[in-house]
């Protein structure tokens, strides 16, 4: 299909996977595929559920590429990133970020831009942004204070404190923080009762 992203569709679920070793960095042609698959999914009446996670078990995304900031502008890819994350959470249907691994950075925030988020338990989050002297450019700012309130937002923005799975379900950041030996299996079950659902609800 590409490079690196992956697509699997059943039952009304559409399950897009990236990988891009070694820790899923977000690289421009990948956010240029996952935008034209965004696309694509929009339009396709079989799709009623979208879930988003990355391969193997440590990452879901380590976030940009760093390797590329000499390559491309940073403007054009913060421009480019808050048009993709908009676009997420904006898409037509409901999407889940299924947080197979730690999500840091522009990871952290593409889940942020889902619907929903369920993660395995051994997951880790943070915006880490603070420590190279720069902000989440991708709507982090904005999403997570909407998700947690000022003070505990601003916290996690101005330390870059790594929090676990369980942690963030008890913030509210996330809705569930799954064992590793269910996590994919419950979280593609609960995608489907889902997509199950009257679609004009």
């Amino acid at each position: 299909m590409s490079e690196f992203l992956t697509l699997k569709k059943n039952a009304g679920v559409a399950v897009i996977t990236w990988n891009h070793p070694k820790v899923n960095a977000l690289s421009f042609a990948l956010l240029q595929e996952l935008r034209a698959q965004l696309d694509d999914l929009a339009r396709d009446d079989a799709t009623r559920v979208l879930v988003l996670t990355g391969a193997g078990e440590k990452f879901f995304s380590g976030g940009a590429d760093i390797r590329e900031l000499d390559q491309i502008a940073p403007r054009t890819l913060i421009t480019f990133g808050q048009d993709l994350f908009r676009q997420l959470e904006l898409f037509p249907k409901p999407t889940l970020a299924a947080v197979n691994g730690s999500a840091f950075g522009g990871g952290c925030e593409l889940s942020l831009a889902c619907h929903f988020r369920f993660a395995v338990t051994t997951a880790q989050f943070a915006l880490p942004e603070i420590k190279l002297g720069i902000l989440p450019g991708w709507g982090g700012v904005q999403r997570l204070t909407r998700l947690l309130g000022p003070s505990r937002a601003l916290e996690l923005l101005i330390t870059g404190e790594r929090i676990d799975a369980p942690a963030a379900e008890r913030l509210g950041l996330i809705q569930r923080a799954l064992p590793p030996a269910q996590f994919m299996a419950e979280t593609l079950t609960w995608a489907k009762r889902l997509a199950r659902g009257a679609p004009l609800a």
